[in-house]
């Protein structure tokens, strides 16, 4: 009977468990214009990274990749008759890329590229359409194609002592009882913003509340601040957009927002400013309220919430031993 017993409790666990993946499988969906909107600029930035990562290959053949530029000018005249903003960066991108492209197939005989010709004429029709004004903007402050960097370039980021760095970088649970700059906080996520992400597709969403009101509204919402509730001046809500993500890459919204997490702290910590990452359940049951309050779309996945602030005189820290090297390397 204890047998039966625990195996009914066990199932009843799984099956508990279970109920967060339908809720991630549902919440990912491209229903709604908003969510279908983001996953076709992601479906633009995938498709033009595979372009110019061809760019970036050692021997670049001339003509490859022409049925993806064919299939991104199509997109962009779509995205255009759809009435979405050319300004926003999945359009900006897409055709930096395709500009770099045709510069790079300038370089070569395109007669044994029968399919120049089509991708000039849809080219130069894209361009009239969208203007001289806009193409030289973009052309000022959207970099694409390609860039050579020296060995010493490479290099110069030995200058540094990072080990010490993030040796100095604590989780930290009392701050000065200050709001944050909004200066401080751009600068940080300009740096985190250089995290990789799958495709350069940059799904994730920094929301920032330093609003005492707001911040104490917050406090009341999250778990994972027990015992310093009301000691946190600041919150950022880190987020990835699930729908920017296809079928196969299941949960890969909370590997992309994982390593976003990691450069943001570091970026903050950088910049004389403490924080603490709180785990946040999925679906917990105060997260639409959170999302509301913090105006956060639906489909997207609430990665982890900070609390921050600048650092004061004496701080206390929690040892937290780290693993010996030989216990988390092994050589295979």
């Amino acid at each position: 009977m204890n047998r039966i017993r625990q195996a009914l409790k066990y199932a009843a666990t799984r099956l508990y468990e279970f109920r967060v993946t339908i809720k991630e499988f549902l919440s990912c969906g491209k229903l709604g214009s908003d969510a279908y909107r983001s996953f076709y600029e992601n479906s633009l930035l995938v498709e033009v990274h595979s372009v110019e990562k061809g760019l970036g290959l050692r021997n670049t053949q001339p003509g490859h990749s022409s049925r993806q530029v064919i299939n991104l000018l199509n997109k962009l005249f779509e995205y255009m008759n759809r009435g979405y903003d050319i300004s926003d960066f999945a359009f900006q991108e897409t055709f930096r890329v395709i500009t770099a492209y045709m510069e790079y197939q300038s370089l070569f005989d395109t007669g044994n590229f029968p399919e120049f010709d089509t991708i000039t004429g849809k080219y130069n029709s894209l361009c009239d359409k969208i203007g001289a004004a806009f193409i030289e903007k973009n052309k000022k402050e959207f970099h694409a194609g390609v860039c050579v960097l020296n060995k010493q370039e490479l290099l110069s980021g030995r200058n540094f002592d990072f080990e010490k760095f993030i040796s100095t970088r604590h989780s930290v649970r009392m701050y000065e009882k200050k709001a944050l700059e909004i200066s401080d906080i751009e600068k940080a996520v300009a740096a985190a913003n250089k995290a990789p992400s799958a495709c350069n597709r940059q799904p994730n969403y920094v929301f920032f509340c330093n609003d005492q009101s707001k911040v104490s509204e917050i406090d009341s919402l999250i778990t994972g601040s027990n015992g310093f509730k009301g000691e946190i001046p600041n919150y950022i809500i880190v987020t990835t957009d699930r729908a920017g993500f296809m079928g196969e890459e299941q949960f890969q919204w909370y590997i992309n927002g994982g390593i976003y997490l990691s450069y943001l702290t570091l970026s903050l910590h950088s910049l004389g400013i403490g924080s603490c990452i709180m785990q946040w359940k999925a679906f917990y049951k105060t997260e639409n309220e959170l999302k509301k309050l913090a105006d956060i779309p639906k489909q997207h996945a609430i990665i982890a919430i900070i609390g921050c602030g600048y650092y004061q005189d004496d701080t206390k820290c929690i040892c937290a031993q780290r693993k010996d090297v030989q216990e988390t390397l092994h050589i295979v």
